[in-house]
């Protein structure tokens, strides 16, 4: 299995992971999040980091929790690597995530360089956009969409920021909006997939990736120019590859050029933290 790591983030450090937590941080600030796939011990005691940390995110249900900070922390880390010089907006929110997926970075590698000008993109269940600046400043056209006002908040945040002005921000649910570009017959040169494991689209209807992800993946292969490229991640422990690959080949194929592997990120004694798998389709 091809695992890869980030190559160039020098403002982010996963500190330590273990015993369901991790420690990062992130530019000056550390934080103590959940991480279900941090199923070894801790090198350094929880207390120990407990005493160095900013910020410490305790879980009080399956979907939610806190911070220990009372005041909403906001602030900046950045990212460079080939065609990629840029700025993201951190901030604490109650599903424990704060704005960027640090693993993802090897996307962005493998993305920035493959853009040509005027390249259009698509990025479905985009969050706050991180690679969606990242095609942006690459020079592509992109259609950022996310069911949350929240999440695309931060990523107009992140595009003001970048001072990036050729980002189309659409508040509605995946599955539905690219079922009415196949009507507007749009083409994308790239799709990237982030869908969650289950959810709630912009007009509230359910989103379960075991269920919904092989028909998406047949609407975005109409949506797809010729010679373009899907990038699928997936996090859950329960879709592995072993899942995911006979639903990939029963939409395009046996025949279809397809790398996929496993994102990681080494800590600081040497540990590989296992985050999610990547699968880049090239029909």
């Amino acid at each position: 299995m091809n695992t890869q790591t980030p190559k160039y983030w020098t403002q982010y450090k996963l500190l330590d992971f273990g015993n369901g937590v991790k420690i990062e941080q992130f530019n000056n600030k550390i934080t103590i999040r959940p991480e279900t796939n941090a199923t070894n011990e801790l090198t350094n005691s929880i207390s120990y980091w407990q005493q160095k940390a900013d910020y410490i995110y305790n879980s009080t249900t399956v979907d939610g929790g806190s911070w220990n900070k009372t005041n909403e922390a906001v602030w900046l880390i950045t990212y460079k690597a080939e065609k990629i010089n840029l700025k993201f907006q951190l901030s604490l929110s109650n599903s424990k995530h704060i704005g960027i997926f640090p693993e993802q970075a090897v996307n962005w590698e493998y993305i920035a360089p493959q853009i040509s000008e005027n390249n259009s993109v698509l990025n479905l269940f985009a969050y706050s956009g991180a690679i969606s600046m990242v095609c942006a400043q690459a020079g592509a056209n992109v259609t950022h969409v996310d069911s949350s006002k929240t999440a695309i908040k931060q990523a107009q945040e992140n595009a003001k920021i970048n001072n990036l002005n050729n980002i189309r921000f659409i508040i509605d649910d995946a599955f539905l909006f690219s079922k009415k570009e196949v009507i507007r017959k749009n083409k994308y040169n790239f799709i990237i997939l982030d869908p969650p494991v289950y959810g709630f689209g912009a007009k509230g209807n359910n989103w379960k990736l075991t269920k919904d992800i092989e028909p998406l993946l047949k609407i975005c292969k109409e949506l797809l120019h010729k010679n373009g490229t899907i990038i699928l991640n997936t996090y859950t422990p329960k879709f592995t590859v072993k899942h995911s690959l006979p639903i990939i080949y029963s939409v395009f194929s046996k025949a279809c050029n397809l790398e996929f592997g496993k994102l990681s990120i080494t800590d600081s004694f040497n540990k590989n933290l296992i985050l999610s798998n990547f699968y880049i389709i090239k029909p």
